[in-house]
């Protein structure tokens, strides 16, 4: 996109489309289009705090977005513009030494998990929900300043996260993590869909959405 409107959190649907929040209709909704930019399409419809970041579960069928009460899960079946009304919200944690609400930002490759955060910045805290049972597992780091999810790894038990301006990998089933020789400082980063290649930031332009495409 490239105009007036403030574009946000873009993540894939599929091959050809992407999502985003926009402020396009005066408050912020979330938004498809195609990577041509064209079949520019609103996805929700919002009642009360915007929601932000949003992903298409791996299987196609839901879509995550968080705010500032907790994550929505939409069901996606075809029929636009999605109501919150009609979302799940999960909401405040159940964890005894994180409190705060659960801001979900990436599904787990079996759609089975959530990654994401509670607290506040800068002292959040790396958590995962486990949709089949509704538990929350969190991970505190070594490091623990500005915390912020980067994706799971393919295997579906490790996942990446931002902590003090560097990588770690934490793996789910034991808890254990490590810090990668890569320094990201306050820079984004994610992992390509098939797992293999990290990608990040080293400049953003906040209105705008790119696409880059390699041979």
């Amino acid at each position: 996109t490239d105009d007036a409107h403030k574009d946000r959190g873009v993540s894939w649907w599929d091959d050809d489309r992407m999502l985003f929040y926009s402020s396009r209709t005066g408050g912020y909704e979330i938004w498809a289009v195609r990577k041509d930019g064209s079949v520019l399409q609103q996805v929700t419809t919002t009642r009360g705090p915007a929601l932000w970041l949003p992903k298409v579960s791996p299987d196609g069928k839901r879509m995550l977005a968080h705010n500032s009460l907790g994550t929505r899960i939409f069901e996606v079946d075809g029929t636009y513009p999605l109501s919150t009304e009609d979302a799940i919200l999960i909401g405040e944690i159940t964890a005894a030494d994180v409190t705060g609400v659960f801001a979900g930002h990436y599904w787990s490759p079996d759609g089975n998990r959530i990654l994401g955060l509670a607290g506040v910045p800068p002292a959040s805290t790396a958590v995962v929900h486990d949709l089949r049972d509704a538990s929350f597992t969190t991970f505190a780091l070594p490091e623990h300043e500005d915390v912020l999810p980067i994706g799971w790894l393919p295997d579906g038990q490790r996942f990446l996260v931002r902590a003090s301006g560097a990588v770690w990998w934490v793996d789910l089933p034991t808890g254990t993590s490590g810090k990668l020789p890569l320094h990201l400082g306050a820079g984004l980063a994610s992992i390509s869909r098939d797992g293999h290649q990290l990608f990040y930031v080293e400049k953003s332009s906040q209105a705008d959405i790119w696409v880059a495409e390699f041979d």
